[in-house]
């Protein structure tokens, strides 16, 4: 009989709740997990201006023509640093303790942000970074999938889910301050669909940049023309 991991998260999630009182990831106030004061104070500046691997200066964060020797992606847009208090509280939040209102706070930040204007007039499809199956199944939610959702329904475009994830591999945080290489990841997407001409990336941080260099190997080498990544946050 398979164990209901996200049954038993929800279930834990809904006793500390009714234990622990809730505070605001950036200013500590008891009550939200981002208090009024900090919703209108929290940093959106969508960065559209350095390389995603090496953060030389770029047009609107194209990848730089020594990382493009190397790398398949051709770009990366973030709406803000993940060093913000703000950002990091609520995203780890999400993605750890599966806060579901962590979701309403993203919205409200694409929607302050000004993503639409730094993307090129392209038929764009969103293309999710989701999670290997078996993590998928411990979490109960895929985060990738919902934000590419929530960026769909402020801008628009379709979303496609091209890509599956068949290497579950150790997450980028829990290796310290080894940065992984470029080329290090691919292998560990497969398609899963067609691939769109022109796609956009969705994963909530980029760090090494990695990850979507292995999914943008695997959809150039199956077609896709232009692929740039459009991520929450950047940096660790």
């Amino acid at each position: 009989m398979a164990i209901d991991f996200s049954k038993i998260r929800n279930t834990w999630r809904t006793a500390l709740n009714a234990v622990f009182p809730v505070f605001c990831t950036r200013c500590g106030l008891e009550g939200e997990l981002l208090c009024v004061d900090c919703r209108g104070a929290t940093r959106i500046e969508t960065l559209a201006h350095k390389c995603p691997f090496c953060d030389r200066e770029t047009a609107s964060g194209a990848t730089c023509r020594r990382c493009a020797r190397s790398s398949q992606l051709d770009g990366c847009i973030a709406l803000s640093h993940y060093a913000e208090p703000a950002v990091k509280g609520v995203v780890k939040s999400w993605k750890y303790d599966s806060n579901k209102k962590s979701e309403a706070i993203i919205q409200t930040w694409l929607r302050r942000s000004n993503i639409a204007n730094m993307l090129q007039d392209l038929p764009w499809t969103l293309v999710p970074i989701s999670l290997h199956p078996a993590r998928d199944r411990e979490r109960g939610f895929d985060q990738a999938v919902i934000l590419s959702h929530l960026i769909a329904g402020e801008l628009s475009l379709p979303v496609a889910s091209a890509l599956r994830r068949r290497k579950r591999t150790t997450p980028q945080a829990s290796l310290g301050d080894r940065r992984r290489r470029v080329g290090e990841m691919r292998g560990s997407f497969v398609l899963a669909a067609d691939p769109p001409s022109h796609v956009l990336l969705v994963d909530d941080v980029l760090t090494s940049g990695t990850t979507l260099d292995a999914a943008a190997h695997t959809l150039k080498q199956s077609g896709s023309e232009l692929v740039w990544g459009l991520v929450l946050a950047r940096g660790k």
